[in-house]
């Protein structure tokens, strides 16, 4: 239980019942000294935060990886790990199979590919980073196009 007037604050802590005997703890605090404590309570949560900054700071910073969006793409969605948007139909395989030289030309490896004109996957790998792309052409509504990356960040 806590009691408070203006001075400061009384803390009641009964216990439970054993052996026939209760422990009963009573502490009074000033107002003071509760602004004091939350106060060093701050400054210790703000210094954390402080090296918990410093730390991701210091990480070495993810390496990039460039997709041009095509032309005339809508409905781009982008998070640094993935893209998603849509083009004209039939455009579809055509963007990804740009990209499939573009990457195999840099140096990344093919891991698989399935590219059809309605749909199809793309995986390739470059040391620890991971791209994957999918889409799907159907060739009455916009073409859907997602890429995603592990191990790096999209730009």
């Amino acid at each position: 239980m806590v009691f408070r007037n203006g001075d400061g604050i009384i803390f009641l802590d009964v216990r439970h019942e054993n052996q026939g005997k209760r422990q009963v703890s009573v502490e009074y605090t000033t107002v003071t000294e509760m602004d004091a404590a939350g106060a060093r309570i701050k400054a210790k949560l703000a210094a954390d935060k402080q090296a918990e900054m410093a730390k991701e700071a210091s990480k070495p910073a993810k390496p990039k990886v460039s997709i041009t969006v095509p032309d005339g793409a809508s409905g781009v969605e982008r998070t640094p790990n993935s893209i998603k948007f849509t083009v004209a139909n039939g455009k579809a395989k055509i963007v990804v199979e740009g990209w499939q030289k573009q990457f195999r030309d840099a140096g990344w490896k093919e891991d698989a590919a399935s590219l059809n004109a309605m749909a199809g996957m793309l995986s390739l790998s470059k040391d620890d980073q991971r791209l994957s792309v999918h889409f799907t052409d159907t060739g009455f509504t916009p073409a859907e196009v997602e890429v995603s990356v592990i191990g790096a960040a999209l730009e």
